[in-house]
């Protein structure tokens, strides 16, 4: 199902094959909305790395106990040829400039994680790996 004009229920499904539930379908429509702000900003698209997560499938591979990709509002994302810190940067920016609806921004090596939690929350995973 098409959500926003580049980005599709289908790139957030979980990992164990799972859909996204249609009750949480207003979550990721908010995380896609400020994804493709996101998106136009810099210029590129978006790869989804990991999107939605059934509570089995977060436990399964090491998320956060209370990761906000059992909610469908957050997602690990890559842009090519953008490092993952100037993705995170780049949502900080946005977040702050009220572009973006506030939420989590989590650094990690290879992929940068964005939730619209409506709080700001700010973290640096570079060095343990860990998931969000």
């Amino acid at each position: 199902m098409k959500i926003t004009d580049h980005f599709d229920s289908t790139e957030f499904a979980c990992k164990d094959g799972t859909q996204v539930p249609t009750e949480l379908l207003g979550n990721l429509r908010m995380l896609c909305a400020a994804l493709e702000v996101l998106r136009a900003e810099l210029g590129k698209p978006i790869g989804i790395m990991s999107g939605y997560r059934t509570k089995a499938y977060n436990d399964k591979c090491g998320g956060a106990p209370n990761s906000r990709h059992v909610r469908a509002d957050a997602a690990d994302i890559q842009v090519a040829g953008v490092s993952p810190d100037v993705v995170a940067d780049t949502c900080i920016r946005l977040a702050k400039e009220g572009r973006i609806a506030p939420g989590g921004i989590g650094r990690y090596l290879k992929w940068t994680h964005l939730d619209v939690r409506g709080v700001a929350a700010r973290w640096d995973n570079r060095r343990s790996g860990k998931r969000g």
